[in-house]
C-alpha cells in the first residue's frame, strides 16, 4: 500500500511539472521573442519541447538577421546559434556579403595593387574573380610600365616587351625602344665614321630622325672613301699630313687630324676609353702598382698616355682604390694586347689592398682638388714608393702617424714591421704642403713633434720643427 501511494505520487509530481513546462512554453510561444524562448530552454534545457523551442528560437534569429540584412547582423546570429538549423544557410548569405562588400572596397580602390591581390586570395572562385585578374594584370602592367618609363633605359623597354608583348602600352615602349637604340647606334655610328656605318645605321633606323643626316654623311664620305681606305690601310703620321694637305674639303680631315695626334703626341687613356678607341683590363698588383691590358680599336697605331693621378676604381667596395703616382705611355702598333704595369699608390686606406682577382674601371681623378694638386707635387717629388703612398693617405684618408703604421714588410712579403716611418712621414708632410695643401689642418700635424723628434738633423727636420 506504502508503494503505491509512492509510485501516485511521483505520477502527480511529473504532470504538475509538465503542466508548468506546457503553460511557459505556450506563454514563449505568445511572446515569440529570442529572449522569451531562451528562458524557456534555460529552465526546461532537456525537456519534451526543448527540441521544438530550439527550432523557433533558430528560426526567429535567422529572420531578425536577414530582415536587418547586414553582416554583423548574421555575424551575430552565427556567434549565438553556431550550431543552429539555419546556420549553414546564415554562412552561405554571409559569404555572399563579405564577398560583395570586399568587392566594393576594390573598386574603391581602383588602383591598389593589394586589395585587388586580396580579394583573390580570399574568394578565388568568386563571381569577380576574373575581373579583379583582368584587372590586377592591368594594374600590374601599369607599374611595368611607370618603371620603365621612369629608368628610361634599353634594357628596361627590352624587359618589359619581353614579359608583356600584348599589352596596351606595347606599341609606345616599342617606338620608344626605336628611339634610344637609334640613339645609341647613331653615337657608335658618328664615332667610327665610315660609308659602311651610315649604310648600316640607314638600313635599320630607316624612320629615325637622323636618317637625313645619315644620308648627307654617307654620300660626302663616299667621294673620299676609296682614298682614305688606302691611307688606313698602311696609316703613318705622315701620309696623314699629306692627305689634310691634299684634302682640305675631306669629310675625313677631323679624323685625320685626331690620328695625327693620337699616334704621336697621344692622348689620355680616359678619354681613349670613352670615346672606344681602346679597350682595358686592369686589375690589382700590390700596393705599388696596378697591372693594366690594352688593346687599341682603330685602324691606326695609338699612343696611350697614363698620366700621373689617373685614377682606378674598384669594382669591389671592400678593395682600395688606385691612383697613379708617375706618368707613363704605351704604344699600342698592332690589334694585339699590350701590358703596362705603372706605379700607383692605394687611396681609402681601411680596405683591402688590391690583388690580381679585384679589377678596375679607369676614370679623371674625382672631384678631390687637395688630390689632385698632390699628384703632380709628387711626380716632381720622385720620391720612394711609401713617401708617395703616405702623401695619398694623408690626402685621401687624413691619416696621422699612427694610421700610417697599416703599411708593413717582414722577410718575404709583407707582415712584418712598418715602413713609413718618421722621415717617409715627414717628407709626404713636406710634399702636401708644397703642393698647396694645409698640413696644418691634418690629421697627422699633431704628430709633428713627435716624428721630428726623431728625424736627424737637416733641412727636413729644421722645416718641420719651424713650420
Amino acid at each position: 500500500m506504502k508503494r503505491i501511494s509512492s509510485i501516485v505520487m511521483a505520477v502527480l509530481v511529473i504532470v504538475a511539472i509538465s503542466g508548468c513546462m506546457g503553460s511557459m512554453y505556450r506563454r514563449a510561444c505568445g511572446v515569440n521573442t529570442t529572449a522569451s524562448y531562451e528562458e524557456f530552454l534555460r529552465k526546461y534545457p532537456q525537456g519534451d519541447l526543448a527540441r521544438e523551442a530550439n527550432q523557433k528560437l533558430d528560426g526567429l534569429y535567422f529572420e531578425q538577421a536577414s530582415a536587418d540584412g547586414s553582416i554583423t547582423a548574421l555575424e551575430t546570429a552565427l556567434k549565438k546559434r553556431p550550431n543552429s538549423s539555419r546556420a549553414q544557410e546564415i554562412r552561405l548569405r554571409l559569404a555572399v556579403l563579405c564577398e560583395d562588400r570586399d568587392w566594393a572596397l576594390v573598386n574603391a580602390h581602383p588602383d591598389d595593387v593589394n586589395s585587388c591581390e586580396t580579394f583573390l586570395r580570399r574568394y578565388p572562385a568568386s563571381t569577380h574573380a576574373a575581373d579583379a585578374r583582368s584587372r590586377l594584370i592591368s594594374l600590374h602592367d601599369s607599374e611595368a610600365w611607370e618603371s620603365a618609363k621612369k629608368s628610361d633605359l634599353i634594357s628596361g623597354y627590352e624587359s618589359f616587351l619581353k614579359n608583356r608583348p600584348q599589352s596596351p602600352h606595347a606599341d609606345e615602349a616599342r617606338a620608344r625602344l626605336e628611339d634610344l637604340c637609334g640613339e645609341r647606334d647613331w653615337v657608335v655610328t658618328q664615332t667610327n665614321d665610315t660609308v659602311e656605318g651610315y649604310a648600316d645605321f640607314l638600313s635599320r633606323h630607316p624612320s629615325s630622325p637622323r636618317s637625313q643626316e645619315a644620308t648627307s654623311r654617307r654620300l660626302a664620305l663616299q667621294k673620299y672613301d676609296t682614298e682614305w681606305k688606302e691611307l688606313m690601310g698602311r696609316p703613318s703620321i705622315q701620309g696623314l699630313k699629306s692627305y689634310c694637305t691634299r684634302n682640305p674639303n675631306s669629310p675625313y680631315l677631323p679624323q685625320a687630324r685626331q690620328a695625327v695626334l693620337e699616334m704621336g703626341t697621344g692622348r689620355d687613356i680616359v678619354d681613349l676609353v670613352n670615346e672606344g678607341k681602346i679597350e682595358i683590363e686592369a686589375h690589382g698588383s700590390g700596393i705599388e702598382r696596378v697591372a693594366v691590358r690594352l688593346r687599341k680599336l682603330v685602324p691606326y697605331p695609338v699612343k696611350v698616355l697614363i698620366p700621373v693621378g689617373s685614377f682606378f676604381a674598384s669594382a669591389n667596395s671592400s678593395t682600395q682604390n688606385m691612383v697613379t703616382t708617375a706618368g707613363s705611355h704605351v704604344n699600342l702598333t698592332s690589334d694585339d694586347w699590350y701590358s703596362v704595369t705603372p706605379d700607383a699608390a692605394c687611396a681609402n686606406r681601411p680596405r683591402h689592398i688590391p690583388e690580381r682577382e679585384n679589377g678596375f674601371t679607369v676614370q679623371r681623378i674625382p672631384e678631390q682638388a687637395e688630390l689632385a694638386r698632390l699628384m703632380p707635387a709628387l711626380d716632381r717629388a720622385q720620391v720612394d714608393i711609401e713617401t708617395r703612398q703616405a702623401a695619398v693617405w694623408i690626402v685621401t684618408d687624413n691619416a696621422d702617424y699612427a694610421d700610417l703604421g697599416i703599411l708593413v714588410a717582414g722577410y718575404g712579403g709583407w707582415g712584418g714591421s712598418r715602413v713609413i716611418n718618421e722621415r717617409e712621414a715627414a717628407r709626404a708632410m713636406k710634399i702636401c704642403d708644397e703642393a698647396g695643401i694645409n698640413i696644418t689642418m691634418k690629421a697627422i700635424w699633431g704628430d709633428r713633434q713627435a716624428i721630428a723628434s726623431e728625424l736627424p738633423n737637416g733641412a727636413l727636420r729644421k722645416w718641420l720643427s719651424g713650420k
